[in-house]
Protein backbone atom coordinates (compact mmCIF):
# COMPACT_ATOMS: atom_id res chain seq x y z
CA UNK A 1 0.00 0.00 0.00
CA UNK A 2 2.86 2.85 0.52
CA UNK A 3 4.15 1.56 -2.56
CA UNK A 4 1.21 2.51 -4.30
CA UNK A 5 0.72 5.38 -2.48
CA UNK A 6 -2.01 4.08 -0.67
CA UNK A 7 -0.62 4.85 2.59
CA UNK A 8 -0.16 7.55 4.61
CA UNK A 9 3.40 8.25 4.97
CA UNK A 10 5.06 10.52 7.93
CA UNK A 11 6.06 13.48 6.97
CA UNK A 12 9.05 13.57 8.38
CA UNK A 13 8.68 16.58 10.45
CA UNK A 14 5.94 18.62 12.73
CA UNK A 15 2.84 19.04 10.91
CA UNK A 16 2.38 22.52 9.77
CA UNK A 17 -0.77 23.68 8.34
CA UNK A 18 -0.48 27.51 7.46
CA UNK A 19 -4.03 29.75 5.63
CA UNK A 20 -7.30 30.62 7.13
CA UNK A 21 -10.77 30.11 6.02
CA UNK A 22 -12.94 31.97 3.95
CA UNK A 23 -15.65 34.04 4.91
CA UNK A 24 -18.60 31.56 5.42
CA UNK A 25 -16.40 28.46 4.43
CA UNK A 26 -15.22 27.54 7.76
CA UNK A 27 -17.14 24.49 9.06
CA UNK A 28 -15.60 20.88 8.71
CA UNK A 29 -17.01 17.33 9.21
CA UNK A 30 -14.79 15.03 9.83
CA UNK A 31 -15.69 11.16 9.70
CA UNK A 32 -14.04 9.36 12.54
CA UNK A 33 -12.08 9.93 15.57
CA UNK A 34 -9.07 7.94 14.62
CA UNK A 35 -5.68 9.64 15.12
CA UNK A 36 -6.00 10.54 11.70
CA UNK A 37 -9.59 12.52 12.01
CA UNK A 38 -8.61 14.14 15.54
CA UNK A 39 -4.99 15.72 13.90
CA UNK A 40 -7.08 17.29 11.44
CA UNK A 41 -9.68 18.60 13.45
CA UNK A 42 -6.79 19.55 15.97
CA UNK A 43 -4.60 21.34 13.14
CA UNK A 44 -7.51 22.80 11.62
CA UNK A 45 -8.92 24.12 14.85
CA UNK A 46 -5.72 26.29 15.11
CA UNK A 47 -6.53 28.02 11.88
CA UNK A 48 -10.00 28.96 12.71
CA UNK A 49 -12.23 27.00 11.17
CA UNK A 50 -14.99 24.98 13.29
CA UNK A 51 -15.20 21.75 13.05
CA UNK A 52 -16.83 18.48 14.17
CA UNK A 53 -16.20 14.90 14.35
CA UNK A 54 -18.60 12.07 14.26
CA UNK A 55 -17.13 8.43 15.42
CA UNK A 56 -19.57 6.01 15.88
CA UNK A 57 -17.76 4.07 18.72
CA UNK A 58 -17.98 5.17 22.35
CA UNK A 59 -14.18 6.25 22.36
CA UNK A 60 -11.68 7.99 20.33
CA UNK A 61 -8.75 6.56 18.43
CA UNK A 62 -10.28 3.98 16.13
CA UNK A 63 -7.45 1.43 15.30
CA UNK A 64 -5.76 2.77 18.13
CA UNK A 65 -7.69 0.63 20.71
CA UNK A 66 -6.55 -0.28 24.38
CA UNK A 67 -8.13 -2.69 26.36
CA UNK A 68 -7.90 -2.63 29.65
CA UNK A 69 -10.35 -3.96 33.03
CA UNK A 70 -13.94 -3.26 31.97
CA UNK A 71 -13.68 -3.13 28.36
CA UNK A 72 -16.39 -4.38 27.03
CA UNK A 73 -16.53 -5.47 22.95
CA UNK A 74 -19.74 -7.16 21.08
CA UNK A 75 -18.67 -8.49 17.73
CA UNK A 76 -21.67 -8.85 14.77
CA UNK A 77 -23.77 -11.47 16.13
CA UNK A 78 -21.80 -12.35 19.21
CA UNK A 79 -22.65 -11.55 22.72
CA UNK A 80 -20.80 -8.85 24.51
CA UNK A 81 -17.32 -9.63 25.81
CA UNK A 82 -16.03 -7.85 29.03
CA UNK A 83 -11.70 -7.66 30.18
CA UNK A 84 -11.17 -9.06 32.94
CA UNK A 85 -7.48 -8.68 32.60
CA UNK A 86 -5.96 -7.52 36.87
CA UNK A 87 -6.02 -4.14 37.64
CA UNK A 88 -3.09 -2.59 35.62
CA UNK A 89 -2.72 -4.40 33.02
CA UNK A 90 -3.63 -4.06 29.44
CA UNK A 91 -3.30 -5.13 25.68
CA UNK A 92 -2.86 -3.04 23.07
CA UNK A 93 -5.46 -4.43 20.28
CA UNK A 94 -4.06 -2.00 17.37
CA UNK A 95 -0.82 -0.30 17.01
CA UNK A 96 1.45 -0.96 19.73
CA UNK A 97 5.03 0.90 19.49
CA UNK A 98 6.03 4.61 17.26
CA UNK A 99 9.16 4.15 15.46
CA UNK A 100 11.76 6.59 16.04
CA UNK A 101 11.84 7.76 12.35
CA UNK A 102 7.86 8.59 13.21
CA UNK A 103 8.65 12.50 13.69
CA UNK A 104 5.01 13.39 13.54
CA UNK A 105 3.82 10.88 16.00
CA UNK A 106 6.56 11.86 18.66
CA UNK A 107 6.53 15.46 17.50
CA UNK A 108 2.12 14.99 19.48
CA UNK A 109 3.41 13.76 22.21
CA UNK A 110 5.39 16.03 23.36
CA UNK A 111 2.95 18.76 21.90
CA UNK A 112 0.18 16.87 23.99
CA UNK A 113 2.37 15.82 27.25
CA UNK A 114 2.01 11.75 26.28
CA UNK A 115 5.06 10.40 28.21
CA UNK A 116 6.60 7.96 26.11
CA UNK A 117 8.74 4.46 27.20
CA UNK A 118 11.20 2.50 25.05
CA UNK A 119 9.81 -0.91 23.77
CA UNK A 120 12.16 -4.05 23.15
CA UNK A 121 11.59 -4.95 20.04
CA UNK A 122 14.18 -8.40 20.72
CA UNK A 123 14.81 -10.43 23.87
CA UNK A 124 17.78 -12.72 23.37
CA UNK A 125 16.48 -14.80 26.31
CA UNK A 126 13.34 -15.93 24.47
CA UNK A 127 12.99 -19.58 22.92
CA UNK A 128 12.25 -20.44 19.38
CA UNK A 129 11.14 -23.88 18.48
CA UNK A 130 10.55 -25.72 15.35
CA UNK A 131 9.15 -29.31 15.74
CA UNK A 132 11.66 -32.33 15.16
CA UNK A 133 14.29 -29.61 16.35
CA UNK A 134 15.82 -28.58 19.83
CA UNK A 135 14.62 -25.51 20.92
CA UNK A 136 16.97 -23.02 21.15
CA UNK A 137 17.21 -19.03 23.01
CA UNK A 138 17.51 -16.61 20.44
CA UNK A 139 20.83 -15.38 21.66
CA UNK A 140 22.10 -18.90 20.83
CA UNK A 141 20.88 -18.73 17.22
CA UNK A 142 22.08 -15.25 16.58
CA UNK A 143 25.87 -16.22 17.94
CA UNK A 144 26.11 -19.89 16.02
CA UNK A 145 24.46 -17.84 12.71
CA UNK A 146 27.05 -15.17 12.95
CA UNK A 147 29.63 -17.49 13.73
CA UNK A 148 29.48 -19.96 10.93
CA UNK A 149 29.08 -17.68 8.53
CA UNK A 150 31.91 -15.11 9.74
CA UNK A 151 33.69 -18.65 9.53
CA UNK A 152 32.65 -18.92 5.65
CA UNK A 153 34.10 -15.75 4.83
CA UNK A 154 37.30 -15.41 6.46
CA UNK A 155 38.28 -18.55 5.08
CA UNK A 156 37.46 -17.23 1.56
CA UNK A 157 39.34 -14.16 2.26
CA UNK A 158 42.10 -16.16 3.24
CA UNK A 159 41.97 -18.22 0.48
CA UNK A 160 41.46 -15.32 -1.78
CA UNK A 161 38.24 -16.70 -3.28
CA UNK A 162 36.15 -13.17 -3.57
CA UNK A 163 35.67 -11.51 -6.41
CA UNK A 164 36.49 -8.44 -5.08
CA UNK A 165 40.29 -7.59 -5.04
CA UNK A 166 41.29 -6.73 -2.03
CA UNK A 167 45.22 -5.70 -0.51
CA UNK A 168 47.10 -7.68 1.79
CA UNK A 169 46.54 -4.66 4.27
CA UNK A 170 42.63 -5.44 3.60
CA UNK A 171 42.48 -8.75 3.93
CA UNK A 172 44.44 -8.93 7.21
CA UNK A 173 41.90 -6.46 8.72
CA UNK A 174 38.86 -8.07 7.64
CA UNK A 175 39.75 -11.80 8.74
CA UNK A 176 40.65 -9.97 12.34
CA UNK A 177 37.21 -8.38 12.11
CA UNK A 178 35.74 -11.82 11.36
CA UNK A 179 37.75 -13.83 14.08
CA UNK A 180 36.44 -11.28 16.20
CA UNK A 181 32.98 -10.96 15.66
CA UNK A 182 32.36 -14.85 15.00
CA UNK A 183 34.39 -15.68 18.46
CA UNK A 184 36.40 -18.03 15.72
CA UNK A 185 39.62 -19.98 17.38
CA UNK A 186 43.30 -19.79 15.53
CA UNK A 187 42.51 -21.18 13.04
CA UNK A 188 39.41 -19.40 11.68
CA UNK A 189 36.96 -22.17 12.95
CA UNK A 190 33.42 -21.48 15.10
CA UNK A 191 34.62 -24.05 17.17
CA UNK A 192 31.43 -26.40 18.56
CA UNK A 193 34.55 -28.54 20.65
CA UNK A 194 36.54 -27.58 23.56
CA UNK A 195 37.15 -24.71 24.11
CA UNK A 196 33.48 -24.20 23.50
CA UNK A 197 33.04 -20.74 21.20
CA UNK A 198 33.16 -17.60 22.71
CA UNK A 199 35.88 -17.63 25.16
CA UNK A 200 38.32 -16.16 22.82
CA UNK A 201 37.57 -12.53 23.84
CA UNK A 202 37.39 -13.60 27.97
CA UNK A 203 36.32 -16.53 29.88
CA UNK A 204 33.07 -14.29 30.76
CA UNK A 205 32.09 -13.38 27.41
CA UNK A 206 30.03 -15.47 25.33
CA UNK A 207 27.24 -14.00 24.12
CA UNK A 208 25.70 -17.58 23.26
CA UNK A 209 25.55 -17.95 26.79
CA UNK A 210 26.44 -20.32 29.76
CA UNK A 211 25.43 -23.39 31.18
CA UNK A 212 27.51 -22.58 34.51
CA UNK A 213 26.85 -18.70 34.62
CA UNK A 214 29.96 -16.89 35.35
CA UNK A 215 30.62 -16.52 39.24
CA UNK A 216 33.77 -14.85 41.25
CA UNK A 217 36.74 -13.81 39.49
CA UNK A 218 38.77 -17.36 38.65
CA UNK A 219 36.31 -19.34 38.65
CA UNK A 220 35.41 -22.17 35.96
CA UNK A 221 32.62 -21.20 33.75
CA UNK A 222 30.89 -23.60 30.79
CA UNK A 223 29.61 -21.78 27.76
CA UNK A 224 27.08 -23.69 25.78
CA UNK A 225 27.79 -25.39 22.96
CA UNK A 226 26.90 -24.26 19.46
CA UNK A 227 24.21 -27.09 17.32
CA UNK A 228 25.85 -28.06 13.48
CA UNK A 229 25.74 -25.48 11.08
CA UNK A 230 23.30 -28.10 9.13
CA UNK A 231 20.98 -28.50 11.71
CA UNK A 232 20.78 -24.32 12.17
CA UNK A 233 19.90 -24.15 8.74
CA UNK A 234 17.34 -26.81 8.72
CA UNK A 235 15.88 -25.60 11.62
CA UNK A 236 15.12 -22.34 9.58
CA UNK A 237 15.20 -20.46 12.99
CA UNK A 238 17.04 -17.69 11.28
CA UNK A 239 14.50 -16.74 9.27
CA UNK A 240 11.87 -16.52 12.10
CA UNK A 241 14.10 -14.89 14.45
CA UNK A 242 14.12 -11.29 12.43
CA UNK A 243 18.44 -12.17 12.63
CA UNK A 244 18.61 -9.75 9.22
CA UNK A 245 17.72 -6.25 10.40
CA UNK A 246 14.40 -5.62 8.92
CA UNK A 247 12.72 -2.65 7.39
CA UNK A 248 13.76 0.70 8.82
CA UNK A 249 10.45 1.53 10.69
CA UNK A 250 10.67 -1.90 12.43
CA UNK A 251 14.02 -0.98 13.91
CA UNK A 252 15.64 0.09 17.17
CA UNK A 253 14.95 2.22 19.12
CA UNK A 254 10.94 2.04 19.05
CA UNK A 255 8.82 3.78 21.71
CA UNK A 256 5.80 3.58 23.03
CA UNK A 257 2.86 5.75 25.32
CA UNK A 258 3.30 4.63 29.05
CA UNK A 259 0.25 3.21 30.10
CA UNK A 260 -1.07 1.94 26.43
CA UNK A 261 -1.22 3.13 22.96
CA UNK A 262 -4.31 4.88 23.35
CA UNK A 263 -2.90 7.45 25.84
CA UNK A 264 -2.33 9.61 22.43
CA UNK A 265 -5.44 9.19 21.22
CA UNK A 266 -7.23 10.49 24.96
CA UNK A 267 -4.50 13.14 24.52
CA UNK A 268 -5.83 14.25 21.07
CA UNK A 269 -9.75 13.88 22.31
CA UNK A 270 -8.50 15.80 25.57
CA UNK A 271 -7.99 18.52 23.33
CA UNK A 272 -11.00 18.57 21.13
CA UNK A 273 -13.54 18.65 24.14
CA UNK A 274 -17.29 19.09 22.71
CA UNK A 275 -15.65 18.99 18.94
CA UNK A 276 -16.09 14.89 19.25
CA UNK A 277 -19.81 13.70 18.94
CA UNK A 278 -19.70 9.93 20.20
CA UNK A 279 -21.79 7.28 18.90
CA UNK A 280 -22.56 8.94 16.17
CA UNK A 281 -23.27 6.29 13.32
CA UNK A 282 -22.85 8.03 9.92
CA UNK A 283 -25.19 6.41 6.85
CA UNK A 284 -24.99 9.24 3.96
CA UNK A 285 -22.84 11.89 2.82
CA UNK A 286 -24.34 14.36 -0.10
CA UNK A 287 -23.22 17.21 -1.48
CA UNK A 288 -25.66 20.26 -1.52
CA UNK A 289 -26.81 22.96 -3.91
CA UNK A 290 -25.06 25.38 -1.83
CA UNK A 291 -21.33 23.53 -2.46
CA UNK A 292 -21.64 22.23 0.71
CA UNK A 293 -21.66 18.43 2.27
CA UNK A 294 -25.25 17.30 4.58
CA UNK A 295 -24.20 14.24 6.46
CA UNK A 296 -27.43 11.91 7.81
CA UNK A 297 -26.16 9.95 11.01
CA UNK A 298 -27.84 8.02 13.74
CA UNK A 299 -27.15 9.36 16.96
CA UNK A 300 -26.99 6.51 19.33
CA UNK A 301 -26.27 8.47 22.16
CA UNK A 302 -29.62 9.91 21.89
CA UNK A 303 -32.27 7.96 22.96
CA UNK A 304 -35.25 9.84 22.64
CA UNK A 305 -35.64 8.24 18.75
CA UNK A 306 -36.01 5.14 20.38
CA UNK A 307 -33.48 2.28 21.05
CA UNK A 308 -32.29 2.45 17.92
CA UNK A 309 -31.07 6.11 18.21
CA UNK A 310 -32.13 9.91 16.64
CA UNK A 311 -31.94 10.30 13.35
CA UNK A 312 -29.77 13.58 12.37
CA UNK A 313 -28.27 15.92 9.98
CA UNK A 314 -25.16 17.84 9.83
CA UNK A 315 -24.25 20.51 7.76
CA UNK A 316 -21.21 21.76 6.92
CA UNK A 317 -18.57 23.08 4.09
CA UNK A 318 -16.20 20.95 3.99
CA UNK A 319 -16.34 16.67 5.30
CA UNK A 320 -12.92 14.94 5.21
CA UNK A 321 -13.69 11.34 5.21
Amino acid sequence: MSSLGLLAQDSGGRLALTGRPRPGRRRVAILGAGVSGMSAAYELGKLGFDCTVLEARGRPGGRNWTVRRGTVEAELGRPPQTCRFDPGLFMNAGPMRISHTHSTSLAYCRELGVPLIPFPMVNEACYVYAPGFKRMRLREVHADWIGYTAELLAKAVNQDKLDLALSSADRRQLIETLRQAGFLNSSLTYPDNDPPAGLQLGSDDSPRGFVTLPGTVGEPVQPTRPVPFDTLIRSGYVGQTGLIPGELDWQPTMLTPEGGMDRLAYAFANKLGGVIRYRAVVTAARRTSAAGVRLTYTDLADTTGGAGGTPKELTADFCLC
